[in-house]
């Protein structure tokens, strides 16, 4: 099911649970490699696949113009550090007023923290957004969809992969 060009040293066979995620960079996080074969992985190991993440630093708007999003008068309920972004307010799925910054940096926290799912922070609120309502409401750059996605797919190979170390420890 998995094109794998490189020999990988796992226990773990395919076992085709989520073909979205590329198997091999899970193996690389959680290597059981004889240690004549480490230096091999050695390279792969330093690499982080979720680098250190850095709130947006330049303020993103969204066009007062475009007709497919819902602007409100409220407060931006995910600015939690009080920066007051310009950028008008628009209206999420869940009815929580938001800007595309405090979006982003909020989602990306969410992925730093290790979440494969997006949730609204609001109080009270436990609604999960769609990728694709993040990416349009979050007006993500390229780099960062590709890092989303990227962060996305390997925290929920790793919550699957510790799920399933659970399980067979409970039996």
């Amino acid at each position: 099911m998995f094109n794998r060009t490189t020999p990988l040293c796992s226990p773990h066979q395919d076992s085709g649970v989520a073909p979205f995620i590329n198997v091999p960079d899970v193996y690389y996080m959680y290597p059981v490699c004889p240690a004549d074969r480490a230096p091999m992985y050695l390279p792969l190991l330093l690499h982080s696949v979720t680098p250190p993440s850095v709130p947006t630093t330049q303020e993103k708007c969204y066009d007062p113009h475009d007709k497919t999003l819902k602007f409100v008068d409220g407060e931006d309920d995910l600015d939690f550090l009080c920066e007051g972004f310009k950028s008008p307010r628009a209206q999420m799925s869940c009815g929580h007023a938001v800007t595309p910054t405090s979006l982003t940096n909020w989602c990306r926290r969410l992925l730093d923290q290790g979440e494969s799912r997006f949730v609204c922070g609001g109080s009270g609120c436990n609604v999960e957004w769609t990728f694709a309502e993040v990416f349009k409401m979050a007006l993500l750059t390229p780099q960062e969809n590709a890092h989303f996605r990227r962060t996305m797919a390997f925290n929920a190979a790793r919550q699957t992969h510790t799920t399933k170390m659970v399980s067979v420890s409970l039996t």
